[in-house]
């Protein structure tokens, strides 16, 4: 039906071109808007589930497609409006003839000499006893290239998903559950663990019938967190886990596989030229050999096939070791390469050298010899460098996650040590296939990346070159630059941009973090860091992690020195901020509170109207618009004084928004019309995003629905193409609403449509406010129905009344008439005790339940308006 995740926006429209139908008739027929279905059509919408089912009802897909139809079009939609911004989402697809989704992707190589292998890895994950598959192997051997094979081939198996978890990147165990969340699509939290939320999330789909299969890549560096895998599994029975791993996780129910070398030929019984290519490791060889120089599979006689084989034997059959030998053969015949691993290996196995042991073990000579024939290969294709391409290789062993071009030459060229220039440099360890190059997620960049043993061994070298902590230090400020140049680009109109290369750097900026915490002498380097990325954190998701990394460097004492007093302040800011997206009140009340009081103390004027606007927003969540007002007056006077044109705007927008809710439209639209001149005066699309929003509530409040829903689609498309999660929440919410107010049966029906993805991004989220707004509305659409069901009604509005205590707010003064009217209705309608029987059933349910009641709803039959518009 589909060929792949980009073409079926426009499958859409020439399924709809076929039957004959405009977007209006097909949105009529689904149930939504004209504007709804030309973004579906133009991949700057991802539909809710709700409409992916009407669509496949619409467009007449078959019964027996149609599961897949639906789940292609919620992720291709997802992944057109985000390809440009979400580099740090995983992209799933569904591969022609599966219906699974994954994040797998197509080999550039094929896999040699492993069917054997393949076929018994695959027949243990089919076994119901095995749920947990480590393969294990010394560096080189092919562990994630076997797993990626095998997990291709189950893709058949694992209705719910196949997806690579990749941790070379991490070696902090507590990253490993939000590093599988971030893979799946789920985000950070603070209200409950990630850990619970990944649980939750699995047990879901163990409960609708579907299997998940993670393939959890380069386990050995963080061992620790091997309770997570046995947790995961427990939680849900259809998860089976295929992890790769140089040691065994040691848990019960692991089933090992030790990953053999290829296997490698008998040099003693090698009849013709021809019995050398039968065996695996001899065939990679010639295979990488001959993509560098295409002569050399046609030169191959008698003696060189000999050679070749003698090779391989010598490295043992591990393919990364033959690759890089392999890479070698337009500088050495097979012979001279025979000769110079002969002298390397020899030396390398007996004793350590070149400035490297393992001193836990003994040193090198006490690695199994497996690894030192790895570290072996590394290290001859090392000495067959020139000293500035060793400079080189070891020094970018700092980059974890790979690197660009200019990160390379400002984190590497510190001094003239360098022999080459850095992209000549990169461009020869990319022929000896000691570096892999891949296409940046932003523009036109390419990035650069290292197998993590040649990285290993990289470091290594820098250690012993003494050169480690200095070219640590160069990496760490170099990404501290790129942090504050991005906190200030993403306030602008470059801001997709901007984000994007934060995601592309996480893991380097993450290491740059670490770097700064674990030496000493660095706290403002940390405390820069995360000041920086704190909009980036809120922006992305990383609300959890962000408040983490803070509470980790406020903790030091030195923060609290005079010097650092100013950065104490923002990243109390910053921390406030991430603890507010999250509902947690208190936690942002004190860390602005505190924060002001710095800010008083330093004189700091902007820290000082920073801090108000943020206490101004905290009391309007809590219903005091009065102190919230006061607040933001306050603030808005001291950033004109400072002529501080992004302070006023959003002093403006949070005062207009204190106004609005108690009833002064007039006063509120005149002071967000003028935040809107600003924002667009600065070019500021998230001010922008943040004005046309607030704008479109007031219009929603004054019963100016066209209005209305011109200022937030206006709105929503510059948040969904910025990728703000809680902004577009928070718009699809408001748009919700404003079709809610209409009261006729086609708007309740967009009504459902907004709010359903509203509640599920601020679920992801952890926005418990907004989660219990989204429910009064569902609530409100029950008692809208055609057939009232007024005991759902009840529970939703008894589950958002549950965890608007949990926060400590209530509904808006401006909203009560409405809800009391709503709650009324219901309790005339089931009588009293059914009433308080229904309220306290929904607030006894979890935040997960709650959730769960509101998305199970569906509009069937016809619906009647019987909820006015007011």
């Amino acid at each position: 039906m589909m060929t792949g995740e980009k073409s079926v926006n426009l499958w859409i429209k020439r399924r709809r071109y076929s039957l004959d139908l405009t977007q209006e008739d097909l949105a009529e027929c689904v149930g939504c808007s004209g504007v709804t279905i030309q973004k579906i059509e133009s991949g700057e919408r991802r539909p809710s589930k709700q409409i992916a089912h009407r669509l496949a009802e619409c467009l007449r897909i078959p019964l027996d497609e149609q599961e897949a139809f639906i789940w292609s079009t919620r992720e291709a939609c997802s992944a057109s409006s985000s390809a440009d911004h979400s580099s740090h989402l995983t992209s799933w697809h569904t591969p022609p003839g599966h219906a699974a989704p994954t994040n797998l992707r197509s080999p550039l190589t094929p896999l040699i000499g492993r069917e054997g292998a393949v076929a018994d890895a695959h027949n243990y994950l089919l076994r119901e006893a095995v749920r947990l598959l480590t393969l294990t192997g010394a560096p080189g051997i092919g562990k994630t290239r076997l797993s990626l094979q095998v997990a291709a081939e189950l893709l058949a198996e694992f209705t719910d998903g196949v997806f690579l978890i990749e941790l070379a990147a991490i070696s902090d165990p507590d990253l490993v559950a939000p590093t599988i969340a971030g893979t799946l699509g789920l985000k950070e939290t603070a209200s409950y663990s990630i850990l619970d939320g990944l649980k939750q999330f699995l047990v879901g789909k163990s409960d609708s019938g579907g299997r998940i299969l993670l393939v959890l890549d380069n386990f050995e560096q963080v061992l620790d967190a091997s309770p997570v895998v046995v947790e995961l599994l427990s939680s849900c029975p259809q998860l089976k886990v295929l992890v790769t791993s140089r040691e065994a996780l040691h848990v019960m129910g692991e089933q090992q596989f030790p990953v053999p070398p290829l296997q490698i030929p008998d040099l003693s019984h090698l009849p013709d030229v021809q019995t050398p290519l039968n065996y695996p490791a001899v065939e990679l060889f010639v295979q990488r050999a001959s993509a560098t120089d295409p002569s050399f599979a046609l030169a191959l006689t008698e003696e060189n096939s000999r050679t070749v084989a003698a090779i391989c034997v010598r490295l043992e059959g591990l393919p990364l070791a033959i690759e890089l030998a392999a890479a070698r053969i337009k500088l050495l015949s097979p012979h001279e390469m025979l000769a110079r691993l002969d002298r390397q290996l020899g030396l390398l196995t007996s004793t350590a050298r070149y400035g490297y042991r393992h001193e836990e073990n003994g040193g090198t000579r006490n690695l199994p010899l497996r690894h030192q024939t790895m570290r072996a290969a590394v290290d001859w294709s090392y000495h067959l460098l020139h000293t500035g391409e060793q400079k080189l290789l070891s020094r970018l062993g700092v980059f974890v996650g790979g690197w660009t071009l200019a990160a390379a030459e400002a984190v590497c060229t510190p001094d003239p040590g360098l022999e080459a220039d850095v992209p000549s440099g990169i461009e020869s360890l990319l022929e000896k296939s000691l570096l892999r190059r891949s296409d940046g997620g932003h523009g036109s960049q390419h990035r650069f990346t290292m197998l993590e043993a040649v990285r290993e061994y990289a470091l290594e070298r820098l250690q012993a070159s003494g050169e480690l902590e200095a070219v640590k230090r160069r990496h760490a400020l170099f990404f501290l630059r790129l942090a504050e140049e991005a906190d200030m680009k993403i306030w602008g109109p470059e801001d997709v941009t901007w984000l994007a290369r934060l995601d592309e750097e996480h893991d380097n900026l993450r290491a740059a973090l670490q770097w700064s915490k674990s030496t000493e002498g660095y706290v403002e380097i940390e405390l820069r860091l995360v000041v920086a990325l704190g909009r980036f954190w809120e922006m992305r998701g990383y609300l959890s992690e962000g408040r983490e990394r803070i509470a980790s460097v406020l903790s030091r004492p030195e923060t609290e020195e005079e010097k650092l007093k100013p950065l104490r302040g923002w990243a109390l800011v910053a921390t406030g901020a991430l603890a507010f997206w999250q509902s947690d009140y208190p936690a942002a009340r004190s860390a602005w509170e505190e924060a002001l009081r710095i800010f008083k103390e330093l004189g700091d004027r902007s820290g000082v109207a920073r801090a108000l606007t943020d206490l101004g927003d905290i009391a309007r969540e809590e219903g005091d618009y009065n102190m919230s007002a006061l607040l933001c007056k306050e603030a808005l006077a001291i950033n004109r004084e400072l002529g501080d044109t992004h302070g006023t705007a959003v002093s403006l927008v949070l005062l207009g928004w204190a106004e609005m809710r108690p009833g002064y439209f007039s006063a509120a639209t005149t002071h967000l019309q003028e935040a809107l001149v600003l924002a667009r005066q600065i070019e500021n699309p998230n001010r922008i995003a943040l004005a046309l929003s607030a704008l479109g509530e007031a219009m929603v409040r004054q019963g100016m629905h066209d209005q209305a829903v011109t200022l937030l689609e206006a709105s929503l498309a510059i948040r969904q193409r910025a990728g703000y999660r809680w902004g577009i929440a928070a718009t699809l919410g408001t748009l919700g609403w404003a079709a809610l107010r209409r009261g006729d049966p086609i708007s309740l029906g967009r009504a459902m449509e907004m709010l359903m993805e509203s509640i599920s991004i601020r679920k992801e989220l952890q926005d418990k406010g907004g989660v219990a707004w989204c429910l009064e509305k569902f609530a409100e659409i029950e008692t809208g129905l055609a057939q009232g069901r007024p005991l759902r009604a009840a529970r939703l509005l008894g589950a958002a009344a549950a965890l608007r205590q949990t926060i400590g707010t209530a509904v808006d003064i401006s909203d009560r008439p409405d809800y009391e009217r709503i709650v009324k209705a219901i309790r005339t309608e089931l009588g009293e005790e059914a009433f308080v029987k229904a309220w306290e059933e929904g607030r006894t349910m979890t935040f997960e339940e709650a959730i769960a009641h509101a998305l199970a709803a569906r509009l069937g039959g016809s619906i009647s308006a019987t909820v006015p518009a007011t």
